[in-house]
């Protein structure tokens, strides 16, 4: 299974998503982690799933995905194919698409959120306490 990061932020993003977004399914691109963490989210809230893989997955990688339940895709070897792939299909099948990365809902972009603003309280307390 993928580690806990990864599945908090597919979970917390899919079950974020409102009913008509997700009422046929989602789909992401990734290598391997981030696809298993999204297929077993999806999986436990009773959602379809595809994960668009690069062709140089490994056999384990997509054995690990489809047995969460997944469609698995194999498209190309960079990040660039499989996100364009992801996102033909997500317009063509009226998916919802889950980003490995970078979308509002990631534990790591809150975090970040979190400490941006906390250093920004912090220097503006330093200005006024010399």
């Amino acid at each position: 299974m993928a580690g806990f990061f990864k599945l908090r932020g597919a979970y917390n993003m899919i079950s974020s998503l409102t009913v008509e977004s997700r009422q046929c399914g989602v789909i992401t691109y990734s290598s391997g982690n981030h696809g298993q963490a999204a297929a077993y989210a999806a999986r436990r809230l009773g959602l379809p799933a595809i994960v668009v893989m690069p062709v140089t997955a490994s056999d384990v990688k997509i054995a690990g995905t489809c047995g969460f339940g997944a469609e698995v895709l194999r498209e190309g070897t960079t990040l660039v194919e499989r996100r364009a792939q992801a996102e033909h299909e997500a317009q063509v099948r009226g998916l919802a698409v889950v980003p490995p990365f970078d979308h509002l809902d990631s534990p790591a972009r809150r975090r970040s959120a979190t400490r941006s603003s906390r250093s920004v309280r912090a220097s503006r307390s330093s200005l006024w306490n010399p």
